[in-house]
């Protein structure tokens, strides 16, 4: 079977510039259906959303059921502990299906093994358990939707749709997953900054676990994919993406342009900063003491 660069793309109009051309001017030709035009179609959405309802409410916490005594929990907490509930689920599907591409397609060299996305997996279903653990200690309901839920839920419907076609390999996969750890590792630190803000300091820490482990996955995802491209592209690994990594780890990520002669910049900084620093003043400081000598002059005179 032909690889989809090897195969014929059909989508472009350059390839038929003739047809392109007669294609332009059925468009001319044909008037449109309605009248209007972009303004018409956002005065209508306004007063869609405008008439529309909220897209979901947060059950109130059941005080029985809390250990906490009935203490009040701030909804929107409630609200993010779950759209994470609903995400973590998520994510244990999709790397369900990442593994079936595995099997399916395998690996390449410093691309993940099979026990690398198992263990990823487990991880995500690990803070699924702990999320619903979480859910019911204050008194929430792990079943329910709430509006993050079901936003996130609706915004990540095309990441399940890559991943559940048989077109796509691995790698493909791959680029949907990252998608999909971008945004976890985002909303970990929100809800773990969220626990801080409503007085659950206990939770704050679990959640900073969690988002450790998910800052983890993120990194090796990005690994894996930049081999891919690289071996794709150049057919072995090049440094240029072994030096993204190392700064990604020192969280300093230059422009595209700097990176080039990032690494000699790094040694003549190192190897100046190595050498003995001069004695006596220097410019800026002699120029400081001359301006201060000044004003006393001033001051004296005055």
């Amino acid at each position: 079977m032909k690889s989809s660069m090897e195969r014929l793309n059909r989508t472009g109009m350059s390839t038929a510039p003739e047809l392109a051309r007669e294609a332009l001017q059925v468009t001319r030709a044909t008037r449109p259906s309605s009248e209007g035009d972009a303004e018409a179609i956002a005065s209508v959405r306004i007063a869609y959303s405008k008439s529309g309802e909220s897209i979901g409410s947060i059950p109130p916490p059941d005080p029985a059921a809390a250990p906490r005594n009935g203490a009040a929990v701030a909804p929107i907490f409630l609200d993010k502990l779950g759209e994470r509930l609903a995400f973590e689920r998520s994510g244990v599907r999709l790397y369900d299906a990442l593994l079936s591409k595995f099997d399916a397609f395998g690996t390449w060299d410093n691309g993940p093994s099979r026990g690398d996305l198992e263990e990823i997996r487990n991880d995500e279903l690990s803070h699924f358990t702990m999320l619903r653990e979480t859910m019911i200690q204050v008194g929430g309901d792990p079943t329910a939707v709430t509006p993050s839920a079901d936003l996130h839920g609706v915004a990540s419907k095309g990441l399940c749709s890559v991943l559940a076609d048989p077109r796509t390999t691995l790698g493909e996969s791959l680029e949907a997953i990252l998608v999909a750890e971008l945004v976890d590792n985002d909303c970990w630190e929100n809800l773990s900054d969220l626990a801080l803000a409503v007085g659950e300091e206990e939770l704050a820490r679990t959640f900073d676990e969690a988002l450790n482990e998910e800052r983890d996955h993120l990194r090796r995802v990005r690994s894996w994919l930049g081999a891919r491209l690289s071996q794709t592209a150049t057919g072995e690994l090049e440094d240029a993406f072994q030096l993204r990594a190392e700064q990604r780890e020192r969280g300093w990520d230059p422009p595209a342009a700097e990176r080039p002669r990032q690494a000699k910049r790094i040694s003549q900084r190192v190897a100046s900063s190595a050498k003995p620093k001069r004695k006596g003043a220097t410019a800026s400081t002699k120029k400081t003491r001359k301006n201060g000598a000044r004003s006393r002059t001033r001051n004296a005179r005055a």
